[in-house]
């Protein structure tokens, strides 16, 4: 009797389910976010931050009028040009200055958004793309872009803007031009490697513009110890590699069996070594290719195909999504920037909450919990994700790999310039890179 009292027991579940609800809770709602520490920066990554807190260190309107207003960073991957361009929002932010960071993708916006440290001020930093930025709508397909000028950069101090190779003329004349106009005159550092991807259309303008900035370069790399992977990244930065080279660099690691088996081939891979690895293309049809053998080789049937749920008609895969636990996804929309729920994120199902309609992901990068529902556009009904085995190159610019393929599908006619050199680059050694 003392133990076995109903209101006793009724009490206790309703206990043990109020922790593990508060549990749950804290989870779903927790950002992870990495303590701040200090650094030893290098020579240039010093000269460069302090150009940034010279630029930003004038309280005389006059002065800063005849001051450099604009900066250029450049370097190689891994060289630290993304580290210095934390630090110097961190260090502004702490000024209790407004700092915006602009990025060409969402991918990246993801990225800058888990590395803000938690320190005081940090509040002070917002990352968005520059389609963000600038206001973008795109009521329908068939209509016109319509174009919003920034007010909001009246309020920033400091305008950081990463992978400055990837803007297209439109956008990057209009973000110059928006800046230019503010009365304040904030300071902006542009970050780029012009030896990496280019616009997809035209980049004339932001080449011409960085050669009239003053400049600092970052040469040393950091990302990787590999010797040999540096010599080769060093290599195919300026010119294509002959066979013979590309035979000694991938040896033991080029592939050359059907797609179904190298992709179950990584999938072991990954299962061994308890990290991602992730396929990197030129297209999205042929990041649909890929996760179309993926599907096959985590065992998904036909018949679950079929009661699967659209993915986005944008990543052009016709697969339907079988929300079954521990399926990749790669999310295909931004719908929240701040969790990690943006255009090219990668993460895992967890939970089914509804079928194949609505279920719970972890981000692989940052373990945040984000939902996947459906969404309607243009009358069609789909969910904002695809298959996330693979990705396209373009996606996945100022990352850090471990292990991935690269596999360039665009036989019709060569790939842009830059693609070999970007997928390589992505990797922290050579033995991580393999090639399809």
């Amino acid at each position: 009797i003392r133990d076995r009292s109903p209101s006793r027991g009724l009490g206790d579940v309703y206990k043990r389910q109020e922790v593990e609800y508060e549990r749950l809770r804290q989870a779903w709602d927790t950002l992870n976010r990495p303590e701040y520490r200090e650094k030893t920066w290098a020579p240039a990554q010093e000269k460069a931050l302090e150009r940034i807190r010279v630029g930003l260190s004038y309280d005389d309107e006059e002065a800063r009028g005849n001051s450099h207003r604009w900066l250029y960073i450049d370097g190689p991957p891994g060289s630290g040009r993304s580290a210095v361009l934390m630090e110097a929002a961190v260090e502004a932010a702490k000024a209790g200055m407004k700092v915006l960071i602009v990025c060409p993708t969402g991918t990246l916006v993801h990225a800058y958004k888990s590395l803000l440290p938690q320190c005081d001020g940090i509040e002070n930093v917002s990352v968005d793309t520059i389609h963000g930025v600038l206001k973008y709508k795109r009521p329908g397909s068939d209509q016109k872009v319509e174009w919003s000028p920034p007010s909001a950069l009246r309020s920033k101090d400091c305008i950081l803007i990463d992978e400055g190779s990837q803007y297209d003329d439109v956008e990057m004349q209009r973000l110059f031009q928006s800046i230019r106009e503010q009365p304040h005159q904030p300071f902006t550092c542009i970050v780029a490697d012009m030896q990496q991807l280019q616009p997809m259309v035209s980049g004339v303008f932001v080449r011409a513009l960085v050669r009239s900035l003053q400049s600092v370069s970052l040469e040393t790399v950091y990302r990787s110890k590999d010797e040999v992977h540096l010599e080769f990244l060093n290599r195919i930065r300026w010119k294509q590699p002959t066979r013979q080279v590309l035979q000694e660099y991938f040896e033991g690691r080029m592939w050359r069996d059907s797609l179904e088996a190298c992709v179950g081939r990584s999938i072991e891979i990954s299962r061994a070594s308890g990290q991602a690895f992730l396929w990197l293309c030129s297209t999205n049809k042929g990041a649909a290719e890929v996760s179309a053998a993926a599907v096959r080789c985590v065992g998904i049937t036909e018949a679950e195909l079929r009661c699967g749920f659209l993915p986005d008609p944008a990543s052009k895969s016709g697969l339907r999504i079988v929300a079954r636990p521990g399926v990749l996804v790669r999310l295909t929309r931004n719908e929240d920037k701040i969790r990690g729920f943006v255009n090219g994120a990668i993460g895992e199902v967890v939970e089914s909450l509804r079928g194949n309609a609505v279920f719970i992901v972890r981000l692989l990068e940052t373990g945040n919990l984000v939902l996947i529902s459906p969404m309607e556009e243009e009358g069609q009904i789909f969910l904002p994700c695809c298959y996330g085995y693979a990705t396209t190159i373009r996606r996945v610019q100022g990352a850090s790999l471990n292990y991935g393929c690269l596999y360039f599908d665009q036989k019709s006619h060569h790939a842009g310039r830059g693609y070999g050199y970007v997928g390589v680059s992505r990797f922290r050694e050579r033995a991580g890179v393999y090639l399809y």
